[in-house]
């Protein structure tokens, strides 16, 4: 339940004060049993101890915060923040010892606050935004109860874990010409995390480890996208080049074995297309994607080595309207998996076309028939980055099917 107010106060022209207050309370409850084999009745009715708890946590916030606000034609930014006090308090009750355990931690933080926007135009701007924002632990990570579920790894809470603090940064430049179809998009951002939940991994002999929650600093992010559009003229005028690029870095951690492990990720994107509209009757594009993966644990063992692979996408896509409103479309895509694990370097071509026939005086009805997958090779190959693993798996898809759909649109 949360209960917020604000009240606005202007000080002079364009410029106003925001005073606002929120009130939190969460109550959360989980209640685990678990019961063992009894010989003497043939049944599940003995109740184990060790795997029996109920635990309550309680986490209540008063949050009372302060903005400053100017907007003009031309920009318009605001500056400001909020002090949050809250209570975090954890009930448990074991079967084990028949006791009540109850923690209570308490929090003051402060949540500083900055937006700025530049107009050049309605479509020309500059953003920026930060903020700071807390996260609380849940209960499962809360609840001290161990969880057998599966023998090899078995997880349990930690009812000391503090509160999360995030850091967010974004800067956004955009712009776009109507005339020329000309657009460029730069998106910017980084954050960080102190006291962040993750896993502790450790073991218990005989192959089994022990999953608990702790709290660690050291994790961050960055990224960085850029779009660019460059229309065609000529007979090809409404058609464009376009070019994406992205970069992701980032430094995740956890504890393995005792040990502070930190996960280092650069991923890079390169995409490069061209969208062909030919006398607004034909539509073609072709586009290529390539990604470069980097991953490294500062503990060697993790994973026995680090790794570096790479994924390539290239896709076409036609459309083409015919004489009496019939529209046949088509699309290929051809996936290139490579420095997976023996088995998963595999190339997926994946070939989808339909037939429709536009209805009714204003075309706003459609009949069509499509067909997935016409090659019948669809895979779905993905790969798992953990602690202490790195994983390559393959899923169970539907391939090769026929669908026959009507669509009318109401407006």
């Amino acid at each position: 339940n949360t209960l917020s107010a604000s009240y606005t106060e202007p000080v002079g022209n364009n410029q106003l004060l925001e005073f606002n207050y929120a009130y939190t309370s969460n109550h959360s409850t989980s209640d685990r049993k678990a019961w063992d084999y009894n010989a003497a009745s043939g049944k599940y009715d003995q109740v184990n101890l060790q795997q029996t708890n109920y635990f309550e946590n309680d986490f209540i916030a008063h949050r009372a915060g302060l903005n400053f606000r100017v907007q003009s034609k031309l920009y318009n930014y605001q500056l400001g923040g909020a002090i949050q006090q809250s209570t975090l308090n954890s009930r448990s009750v074991r079967a084990l010892t028949g006791k009540d355990t109850t923690l209570r931690q308490s929090y003051v933080n402060f949540f500083p606050t900055a937006n700025f926007q530049y107009n050049w135009s309605k479509s020309k701007n500059l953003r920026f935004r930060y903020n700071g924002r807390t996260n609380q632990p849940t209960t499962n990570q809360l609840q001290d109860v161990p969880d057998v579920s599966n023998p090899l790894q078995i997880v349990t809470g930690n009812p000391s874990l503090k509160q999360e603090f995030n850091n967010n940064l974004n800067l956004n430049y955009y712009t776009f010409n109507a005339n020329t179809f000309r657009f460029i998009n730069i998106n910017l951002s980084g954050s960080n995390t102190t006291n962040k939940i993750v896993n502790s991994i450790d073991t218990m002999g005989k192959g089994v480890q022990l999953i608990r929650p702790v709290n660690l600093n050291g994790a961050s992010n960055l990224s960085s996208y850029i779009t660019l559009g460059i229309p065609l003229r000529g007979k090809l005028k409404g058609s464009n080049f376009n070019f994406n690029n992205s970069i992701r870095y980032g430094k995740d951690v956890s504890e393995l074995y005792k040990q502070k492990n930190v996960t280092t990720s650069f991923i890079l994107t390169q995409t490069v297309g061209i969208n062909l509209d030919i006398k607004q009757q034909l539509n073609l594009g072709l586009n290529a994607s390539l990604t470069y993966n980097d991953i490294s644990y500062s503990i060697k063992t993790a994973t026995g080595t680090n790794q570096k692979y790479f994924t390539q996408t290239y896709s076409t896509d036609f459309t083409y309207l015919g004489m009496k409103n019939w529209v046949w479309s088509t699309d290929f895509d051809y996936y290139v998996n490579t420095g997976r694990g023996a088995g998963f370097n595999q190339a997926i071509p994946l070939w989808n076309a339909s037939l429709a026939h536009q209805l009714f005086k204003k075309k706003n009805g459609e009949l069509k028939f499509s067909v997935k997958d016409l090659l019948n090779q669809n895979q779905a190959i993905g790969r798992n980055v953990g602690d202490n693993y790195i994983e390559d798996t393959r899923s169970l898809v539907l391939r090769r099917y026929f669908l026959l759909t009507f669509t009318y649109n109401i407006n």
